[in-house]
């Protein structure tokens, strides 16, 4: 199948969506980098949110935490597919150190419908590139810009702006927060909102 449309559509879908979620994405952080938002279990952190609709394009929540582990469950719905495709990802990262941390062994991908023809191959393909993102010590944090959120992200210790971006935090104590939905989007729409943080969201070089 190498070369063929269906496997590079897939290429250009895991190369920008893939990797936030995650923003769920160390290096040796100044004091101005300090995390600021350090969310609560039920807590929704929203990839272009859209308060007409009250979706996300990626809808990030916090379904536990134990210590220094914090275990996401990411939604998205990718529309570049006849029929879309529902994705869910379950991710755990490691806190430490005022950083989120990617961890290898703690991955699942599902797709709905089950049976749909690029399925297995989007599974297989984003546990990959999930583990090859753990691998290569993918971290970040997450400062405060305006009512949002920017991620600050490094891949062993480096800057890794091409997967910064803008949330929204959605706290469990309000009632709204668990009526979040999540609408469909082509990859071009999720382009608009990876790797294009404005400078001043971002810590000072």
């Amino acid at each position: 199948m190498r070369g063929s449309p269906v496997v590079e559509k897939v290429m250009k879908w895991l190369s920008t969506i893939v990797t936030l979620s995650m923003i769920s994405l160390a290096g040796s952080l100044k004091a101005a980098e300090e995390n600021q938002l350090l969310p609560k279990i039920g807590d929704v952190i929203c990839v272009g949110y859209e308060e007409n609709s009250h979706t996300c394009l990626v809808k990030i929540a916090l379904r536990n935490q134990d210590g220094s582990r914090y275990d996401w469950e990411s939604q998205m719905i990718l529309a570049d597919f006849s029929p879309n495709l529902s994705m869910v990802i379950i991710s755990s990262d490691r806190y430490a150190h005022g950083r989120f941390c990617m961890k290898t062994e703690t991955q699942n991908v599902a797709v709905d419908p089950p049976d749909h023809p690029l399925g297995t191959i989007m599974r297989l393909s984003q546990m990959g590139f999930m583990t090859q993102m753990a691998k290569s010590e993918v971290c970040y944090f997450y400062r405060r810009c305006g009512k949002q959120y920017s991620s600050v992200t490094y891949k062993r210790g480096e800057r890794f702006p091409e997967v910064d971006v803008l949330v929204t935090h959605h706290p469990v104590s309000d009632a709204e927060t668990t009526e979040i939905g999540v609408r469909p989007a082509h990859n071009s729409e999720h382009k608009e909102f990876y790797g294009t943080v404005a400078q001043e969201c971002l810590p000072a070089t």
